[in-house]
């Protein structure tokens, strides 16, 4: 059958490649829990620094502000508390491809 627990490679299923480089790609990305903020902390800080509510930027509103608050909370969600784009699709009832829009809009805003 498989070889022995020692003989196999660590392994994830979000990381492609050998044992060493997703062993890398793991150790790269951790970050102390101390410093990462969580999804709803990102989306109380957005909805007060653009005075909008919480429902606002999660619902279906297209005004202008809720749209901007919206676009920012999907790219500090995604860049600050590491929440996918596809969890985030799902809070704000849309598709991964529409937040994966929204970010880059934000990036290409900030120029980065």
């Amino acid at each position: 059958m498989g070889g022995r627990c020692k003989d196999r490679e660590l392994a994830d299923e979000r990381i492609l490649g050998s044992g060493n480089f997703v062993a890398s790609v793991l150790q790269d990305q951790q970050v102390s829990p101390a410093s990462k903020i969580s999804a709803e902390e990102v989306l109380t800080n957005v909805a007060e620094g653009y005075g909008v509510s919480r429902e606002q930027i999660l619902g279906a509103s297209r005004s202008r502000t809720v749209s901007c608050a919206r676009r920012q909370f999907l790219y500090e969600a995604y860049e600050k508390a590491g929440v996918n784009k596809t969890q985030l699709g799902r809070m704000i009832g849309r598709s991964h491809v529409a937040v994966m829009k929204a970010i880059e809009q934000v990036k290409a805003e900030r120029g980065t």
